[in-house]
């Protein structure tokens, strides 16, 4: 990868539109450059990134005092996160790294990425730069994201929330039910504290979220959902006047008038509800009253989006789908295609 001049400094805007009331967060950015307040789930299982994570504190604590100490966050190629904390001393810069590597391992499987902490490149699940790129041929990142309220639904590991607050975003909240994520959080303010600035996160379903937003970004999320009127229902009312929501799902490759409900598994999987056709999505879109829709070119999902990787997981794609025919899914129904919309407000 060609990284030449692709950095780009992480951006804080001072417009102000209005702003959503974020609610108190245990993330918020301590009078310390290099500490966080953050609390963690306490289940047993996440006792080794405790572990970590508090050594990893120790070793910038002790390198904060060192000659030429920065921590910085960037932009490679438009569409990477690059978490650069930096010392002259080699030493100190050797400690930085290996105790880097180690928090990192804790937080495995990385699903979204991919990331990259000073020289070490994370190579998660999902080539999730992929998806990034189809986005950017219904909506200009940018236009979507600079100065704007920003709501990233279903955030997981926090790479899209980290991407649309490099593109400029003047608040995003990050909202995700699983207690793993706000791990991810907690590690990417101690490495980057200003960040907290900016981006928030809240551990919630998205139903007990509120607030008012510019852009929204739901992607993955929908078929993951028993009722997506519903969920299509809140996302509206969460946009302002105009709002944009960036919609990325499933979907059957085909205008019928039909969805998909497995009546078990989905690729091995449990939580796979509606799969729509493209014409029953929009028209879920236009019974909720969005307007303005824009579709990308259907994409059948790959292993070259989707694969197993070290710091991934083992069980990918491939294992998800008939082995005699990736047609198919595992259990018989059509394998996974994906699309990006983009709607608006009405």
């Amino acid at each position: 990868m060609n990284t030449k001049n692709s950095l780009t400094q992480f951006p804080f805007l001072s417009a102000s539109p209005k702003l959503p009331q974020f609610p108190a967060s245990p993330s918020s950015q301590s009078s310390s450059r290099i500490s966080t307040n953050n609390t963690s789930p306490t289940l047993p299982h996440f006792s080794q990134f405790e572990k970590s994570f508090t050594q990893m504190q120790n070793v910038l604590t002790e390198a904060s005092v060192s000659t030429g100490f920065r921590q910085t966050l960037s932009l490679i190629d438009n569409c990477i996160p690059a978490f650069s904390v930096r010392s002259n001393d080699k030493t100190v810069q050797d400690n930085i790294d290996e105790a880097l590597h180690t928090v990192c391992q804790t937080l495995r499987p990385w699903r979204k990425g991919p990331f990259r902490f000073n020289s070490m490149t994370i190579q998660s699940e999902w080539d999730s730069t992929l998806k990034w790129q189809r986005l950017k041929t219904i909506a200009s990142p940018l236009d979507i994201c600079n100065g704007k309220r920003v709501l990233d639904v279903g955030t997981n590991n926090l790479f899209y929330a980290l991407l649309m607050v490099l593109h400029g975003a003047h608040r995003v909240c990050a909202v995700d039910f699983m207690p793993k994520y706000r791990l991810f959080y907690k590690l990417f303010c101690l490495l980057y504290p200003r960040m907290a600035e900016v981006l928030k996160y809240e551990e919630c379903r998205i139903e007990q979220h509120f607030g008012l937003y510019d852009t929204l970004f739901c992607m993955g999320v929908l078929y993951h959902h028993r009722n997506p009127l519903a969920l299509l229902t809140h996302l509206h009312s969460l946009l302002d006047k105009d709002g944009i929501m960036i919609l990325e799902t499933i979907c059957l490759p085909n205008e019928s008038p039909y969805c998909l409900f497995p009546p078990g598994r989905y690729q091995k999987a449990k939580g796979f509800w509606f799969i729509p056709s493209l014409a029953v999505l929009r028209a879920w879109l236009t019974k909720t009253n969005f307007s303005g829709i824009s579709m990308t070119p259907v994409i059948k999902t790959d292993d070259k989006e989707q694969r197993a990787s070290e710091w991934g997981s083992e069980f990918s794609l491939t294992q998800m789908l008939d082995p005699h025919d990736f047609t198919l899914t595992y259990e018989g129904h059509p394998a996974p295609w994906r699309v990006v919309v983009r709607a608006v407000k009405k």
